[in-house]
C-alpha cells in the first residue's frame, strides 16, 4: 500500500473525516517524504492533523513539543480514547511515572509522546529520549522559538539538543502567526535546511472586524454581549479589570466569568467549562485563556484595550467563528487606548542601564561574584522591586530579557502566589476598617478583585497589588503581616522558593552577557510592534488589508465587511460611479456636492476604486472613468 492510499486510510478510519482541509494533505506528504516541514495555518486550521495522520503511518514514536498544557491533555484524551498510545509528561511527575513512560516510548508501546519545551532543558531526559524510536519531530507554536516572536520561550531553543540526537529525522514547526522575518528565524533557530515551507492566506472571510470609538465601554460592550448569539469572550489586559469587568457585567444582567492566570488551577479549570458548555457564554478573561482550547462557535471576540502585537491580535481574533460561521471581532476604542498601549509598552521596555541594575542587584542578592557561573541560587522578585525601586511587572519584564538570551534560567513558576483570605466581612469588615484606615485601600482592593477571597485562600497578584495601591511589595507584605495580627485575615507567602541558574558566567561592572547593540536592536523590535499596533488601530484602510499586509501577503480586494468598508457606504459606489461618469471631478467638488459626505470614507473609496479601475485620476487630482477605449 503506497503511503498516500494509506494517509487516506488514516483519516478516514481512525478520524472518520472524508477529506483534509486546505494545504493537510500536502505538508501530511511532505512530512512522509522525510522533509523538514514548515506550517503556517490560521487558528482553526487543523494543525494537529498534520503530525498525527504521519504519526500513525510512520514506523517509531512522534514527539510533540507544545507549551499548551491544556492542548496537550486535550489531544492525549481523543487519541488514548481511540485506542492510541498516548501520554504526556507534565511538571511534577514523579521520576518512577517519568521512566516509565520512556520505557514505553522506546518499547514502541507509545506512538505520541508530548512535552513542554521545558522538559529538554534537562539533559538527563533528553539522553533518556535518545533511546526512542523517535520517526517525526512535531513543534508547536513554533514562533515561540524565535527571539522576534511575540512570544519567545528560551526554552524552545532546547529543542537543538534534539535536533543533535536526531539529525535524520524530519521536523514539523507549526504556527498560526508568522511574519516573513519570524518565518526565517524559526527556519534558523530550529536549524531547518531548505524546509518545504506551506502557507495559508491569513485572510478569514468569516470575521468582521469592527473598531469602534466608544467613551463608555462596559455600557458599549454590554450591548454587543445582549445581542449576540453564542459564546463569548472579551479580552483585557489585567487580572483586576477581568473581575472587574465580570462582577459589572453579572450586575447589568449578563452572566459572566473572569478568567486569568492568579486563580486557581481547579478553579480555572471549573469556569472553562462552564463557558465550553455555555452555562455562561461571556468569559472575561487574560491572554492566559483561549491557547488550545477548541470551541467552535465563538460568535464575539471583543478587546476592551490594544493588543500587544498584530501576532496577539491574529492569535486572538482567531478564536472566533472556528466552525467557518460568521463571527464578530470588536475593539473598543476610547481617547485612552493609545495612551495605554504606549504606558504598557514603556513598562516592558528595559534600557541597557536597566539591564544592568537589575542584572548587578541580582548578582549582589544571590551574592554571585564577577567570573563565576553554572550556579544556582534562591531570590525574591519582591527585594529586588524594593532595591531598584520598580514595579514588579518590569522586574519580570527585565528577568524575562535575560531569559531570552539564554543568560539567566529562572525556576519554573518563579512568581508563584501567595495566599491570603479575608475573615471579615460584609458590615463587619467595614467598621473593622473605620479603625485601620492606613488599609482600607489595600483590603477593598483585594475584597473587589478576588470574589473567592472571603471563602478560602486565595492566590493573589503582587504585580496587580503593587500597581493598583501604588505602594511596593515590601510595604504591602508588611500591612498584610499587621492584619493577620489583627484577626483581620490570614496571609500565606509564596509557597515555594525562587531560584536562579546562571548559564553564563557573571560579568564585571559595566558588562553584560549580550552586546549593547543586540539589546538596542531588540527595543527596537518592540517598539516597532507597537507602532505597528497603532498604526493598525488608527488607519483608515480596509482591517484585513492592512492586516494581511504585516504578515508579508498582499491583497487587491477589501474585505466589505470591516468597520472601514462599511462606513464606505456613507458614499455608495454606484453613486459615485454615476457621477464621474457624468463628468470629470475633483475631491473638493465631491465634497461640496455631498455636504454630508465623510472625507475619510470618500478618500478611502476613491483610493479603492483607482486600485480596482473603476475610475482613473489625473495629475491634478481630477477623477474620469474611461469611455469608448479612452
Amino acid at each position: 500500500m503506497s503511503s498516500l492510499s494509506a494517509l487516506d486510510q488514516v483519516l478516514s478510519e481512525v478520524w472518520r473525516f472524508s477529506s483534509f482541509r486546505p494545504m493537510q494533505k500536502e505538508i501530511v506528504t511532505s512530512v512522509l517524504e522525510g522533509r523538514h516541514t514548515v506550517a503556517l495555518l490560521p487558528t482553526g486550521g487543523g494543525k494537529s492533523l498534520c503530525f498525527q495522520v504521519p504519526g500513525l503511518i510512520l514506523p517509531g514514536l512522534t514527539l510533540v513539543v507544545s507549551p499548551l498544557v491544556s492542548l496537550m491533555n486535550d489531544q492525549v484524551e481523543r487519541l488514548q480514547s481511540l485506542g492510541i498510545g498516548a501520554t504526556t509528561l507534565p511538571s511534577g511527575l514523579s521520576k518512577g511515572a517519568l521512566n516509565t513512560a520512556l520505557a514505553q516510548a522506546s518499547q514502541g508501546v507509545l506512538r505520541f509522546l508530548y512535552v513542554s519545551p521545558e522538559r529538554l532543558a534537562q539533559e538527563s531526559f533528553v539522553e533518556k529520549l535518545a533511546l526512542c524510536p523517535i520517526s517525526l519531530i512535531a513543534v508547536d507554536e513554533a514562533h515561540c522559538v524565535s527571539q522576534w516572536g511575540h512570544d519567545f520561550r528560551p526554552a524552545f531553543l532546547k529543542i537543538k539538543l534534539l535536533r543533535n540526537k536526531f539529525p535524520y529525522v524530519p521536523v514539523l514547526a507549526l504556527t498560526a502567526s508568522a511574519t516573513p522575518f519570524v518565518l526565517k528565524d524559526i527556519c534558523k533557530q530550529l536549524d531547518l535546511e531548505n524546509p518545504a515551507i506551506f502557507q495559508q492566506s491569513f485572510y478569514r472571510d468569516n470575521l468582521q472586524l469592527r473598531v469602534l470609538m466608544s467613551e463608555s465601554p462596559l455600557l458599549d460592550a454590554a450591548e454587543w454581549l445582549k445581542k449576540t448569539q453564542g459564546a463569548k469572550i472579551l479580552y483585557a489586559r489585567s487580572r483586576r479589570q477581568t473581575e472587574d469587568w465580570a462582577r459589572d457585567l453579572k450586575g447589568m444582567g449578563i452572566p459572566a466569568l473572569a478568567y486569568h492566570a492568579g486563580i486557581e488551577s481547579k478553579e480555572r479549570e471549573r469556569r472553562q467549562k462552564q463557558w465550553m458548555s455555555e452555562e455562561i457564554p461571556t468569559m472575561v478573561a487574560t491572554t492566559a485563556f483561549g491557547m488550545g482550547i477548541d470551541k467552535g462557535n465563538v460568535r464575539l471576540v471583543l478587546h476592551i484595550d490594544l493588543p500587544e502585537s498584530m501576532e496577539a491580535y491574529y492569535q486572538e481574533i482567531g478564536r472566533g467563528g472556528r466552525d467557518a460561521e460568521p463571527a464578530l471581532v470588536i475593539t473598543l476604542f476610547t481617547s485612552k487606548s493609545i495612551a495605554g498601549l504606549r504606558r504598557r509598552a514603556a513598562l516592558q521596555e528595559i534600557s541597557w542601564k536597566n539591564a544592568e541594575d537589575f542584572y548587578q542587584a541580582l548578582a549582589s542578592q544571590g551574592q554571585v561574584a564577577v567570573g563565576q557561573g553554572g550556579v544556582t541560587h534562591t531570590f525574591s522578585p519582591e527585594k529586588l522591586s524594593n532595591t531598584l525601586q520598580w514595579p514588579l511587572a518590569k522586574v519580570h519584564a527585565a528577568a524575562a530579557l535575560f531569559e531570552r538570551i539564554n543568560a539567566l534560567v529562572f525556576s519554573e513558576g518563579w512568581d508563584r502566589s501567595p495566599r491570603v483570605q479575608l475573615l471579615s466581612t460584609g458590615s463587619a469588615l467595614v467598621t473593622a476598617l473605620e479603625e485601620l484606615p492606613w488599609a482600607e485601600n489595600l483590603v477593598y482592593y483585594l475584597a473587589r478583585t478576588y470574589p473567592g477571597i472571603q471563602s478560602a485562600p486565595t492566590p493573589i497578584s503582587w504585580a496587580d497589588v503593587s500597581r493598583e495601591c501604588q505602594e511596593t511589595v515590601p510595604v504591602l507584605e508588611k500591612k498584610l503581616i499587621r492584619l493577620v495580627a489583627a484577626g483581620m485575615l490570614t496571609y500565606t507567602p509564596s509557597p515555594a522558593k525562587n531560584t536562579v541558574y546562571w548559564s553564563h558566567y557573571r560579568e564585571s561592572s559595566g558588562h553584560l552577557p549580550m552586546s549593547r547593540s543586540a539589546l538596542e536592536g531588540l527595543l527596537q523590535r518592540q517598539q516597532e510592534k507597537r507602532i505597528e499596533v497603532e498604526k493598525f488601530f488608527t488607519a483608515d484602510r480596509c482591517r484585513f488589508q492592512a492586516l494581511l499586509r504585516y504578515f508579508g501577503e498582499e491583497s487587491a480586494s477589501t474585505c466589505g465587511t470591516c468597520d472601514v468598508c462599511q462606513n464606505l457606504q456613507s458614499v455608495p459606489v454606484n453613486v459615485l460611479k454615476r457621477r464621474i461618469g457624468l463628468s470629470p471631478v475633483s475631491r473638493a467638488e465631491l465634497l461640496t456636492e455631498w455636504p454630508g459626505a465623510d472625507a475619510g470614507a470618500l478618500d478611502t473609496l476613491l483610493r479603492r476604486g483607482m486600485l480596482e479601475n473603476w475610475w482613473f485620476r489625473t495629475s491634478a487630482g481630477v477623477y474620469y472613468i474611461k469611455t469608448n477605449g479612452k
